[in-house]
């Protein structure tokens, strides 16, 4: 069977993400700020990816562009920002929150002068908290994350990219990191929940071997998912044109039919080109698995649905 994680990759960065999310929250409480996430700068390819956040859905982040916000010959010393005129308070505000009321943003440079990314507090409370009160805990522990950055870390996260770059649904790598936060929160409170894959079956005769036209209907389907899923649900890509849905506190059964009332709902649906014709109708297969039923790992859960799903 093709091999679906990447161990090595998938545990550097799990192990980043989980160092980021306590400098994160620690921060949070510490500054009785609520909200805020950290980035990544990919000097390759001149983007910023999300790392991770906290009072934040991670939905919200699925159309999230803030690059063109963020000008590192800018944003060289960290700033606080309250006017609501402001480009970058206006496009957090639309995006993330709309009870908006302070910004703090931090770059996170490293000792070469290499810009990490930036480090970006939100307040949706009405308070008046000054940056200069804040900046000596935010420092402190920015210290022990740049402590831990390594010239591995920093070479491997330049090829992470968060979303899929053809359907800008997560990727894989977030897909992972989803179910493994599902199963130990299952645990936790033993409750349930299931991943069903899903992949259009009629792929290639409708698109033929036109990459552009396969491209455009995997988008198709995202976008008629993105619609008909709950804001709980959590959307990814596995690899190539598999997609992943992870539903959250659903078992086998009440998953067998949600993905058959969206293929009743897909039938109807009417798919159309970029040049507004009419395509053929999407026909899907699907596999489910549920937690722990299934298996009680990540690979686990995804096999048992690969399996299914190539039995459909």
């Amino acid at each position: 069977m093709k091999k679906i994680i990447d161990h090595d990759k998938i545990t550097l960065f799990f192990d980043f993400k989980n160092l980021c999310r306590i400098i994160l929250q620690n921060i949070l409480n510490e500054t009785k700020l609520n909200k805020g996430f950290i980035l990544f700068h990919n000097q390759k390819n001149n983007t910023d990816s999300i790392i991770d956040y906290y009072g934040l859905s991670s939905k919200l982040f699925q159309d999230f562009y803030i690059k063109k916000y963020l000008d590192a010959k800018q944003i060289l010393e960290p700033i606080g920002i309250k006017q609501k005129n402001n480009p970058i308070f206006e496009y957090l505000k639309k995006t993330l929150t709309d009870k908006l009321e302070q910004i703090f943003i931090i770059p996170i440079d490293l000792q070469n002068n290499r810009r990490f990314g930036y480090l970006i507090l939100l307040q949706t409370l009405s308070s008046n908290i000054e940056l200069n009160d804040i900046l000596p805990i935010i420092n402190n522990h920015l210290l022990i994350l740049k402590s831990n950055i390594t010239l591995e870390i920093v070479e491997k996260l330049d090829d992470f990219n968060i979303f899929d770059p053809t359907t800008l649904l997560f990727n894989q790598d977030f897909l992972y990191e989803n179910l493994y936060r599902h199963i130990i929160e299952a645990e936790r409170l033993n409750t349930k929940f299931s991943i069903a894959l899903i992949e259009i079956n009629n792929l290639n005769n409708l698109a033929k071997n036109n990459a552009e036209l396969s491209a455009n209907l995997l988008k198709i389907l995202t976008d008629f998912l993105k619609k008909h899923l709950r804001k709980i649900d959590v959307l990814a890509m596995l690899y190539n044109t598999i997609i992943s849905i992870i539903f959250p506190d659903m078992d086998y059964e009440q998953t067998f039919n949600k993905l058959e009332e969206l293929k009743l709902k897909l039938i109807k649906f009417k798919l159309e080109n970029n040049q507004k014709n009419l395509l053929s109708e999407i026909e899907i297969i699907y596999g489910i698995a549920d937690y722990p039923q299934s298996g009680k790992t990540c690979e686990a859960l995804i096999r048992s649905a690969i399996k299914k799903m190539a039995n459909a």
